[in-house]
């Protein structure tokens, strides 16, 4: 029997697997104020891309080529903005302001950031081309509502983090 076939293997199950070790990922190498910070940048990533109208300087592109420029326009711009912000004064003054590390709030923080990649991301990708991932994953990460919880859970999670 193929790994590959395994029916365990689904679109869902990958991609939540992806998430979650994602998640895991983030905790481990970086850390509370570098999370907020990579926060901000995948906002401003996400902002300059919905404005800049990529079509109308690149012509001549399919919509499949146009999805994966603009994947990673939006990963090269949150490394971009991250380092920009890891020496601006909002790093010093998020590090001053660092009262202990909450692991739970933490995690929560890093799983809803990584949901928010994952929505950006699979947001550039035509409609056609989603097909292939569950309805689970549709429904999590690809609906416009998605989108808009995917937005606003990181504010959430870091207004708890900063009373607790």
């Amino acid at each position: 029997m193929n790994l590959i076939s395994l029916p365990f293997l689904t679109g869902d199950f990958v991609l939540f697997l992806i998430f979650f070790l994602s998640a895991f990922f983030f905790i481990f190498i970086f850390g509370r104020v570098r999370l907020v910070l990579i926060l901000f940048s995948i906002y401003l990533s996400f902002l300059i891309l919905n404005i800049i109208p990529l079509k109308g300087f690149i012509i001549g592109l399919q919509s499949s080529d146009i999805s994966i420029l603009k994947s990673i326009l939006f990963v090269g711009l949150t490394l971009i903005f991250f380092l920009i912000l890891t020496r601006s004064l909002a790093a010093q003054s998020l590090k001053m302001r660092n009262e202990g590390n909450n692991f739970w709030g933490i995690l929560l923080l890093s799983l809803t950031q990584v949901g928010l990649i994952l929505t950006v991301i699979l947001s550039f990708f035509p409609d056609n081309s989603r097909l292939v991932l569950g309805s689970v994953s549709q429904t999590v990460f690809l609906s416009d509502i998605s989108l808009l919880t995917w937005i606003i859970l990181p504010i959430i999670v870091i207004f708890w983090i900063g009373k607790k």
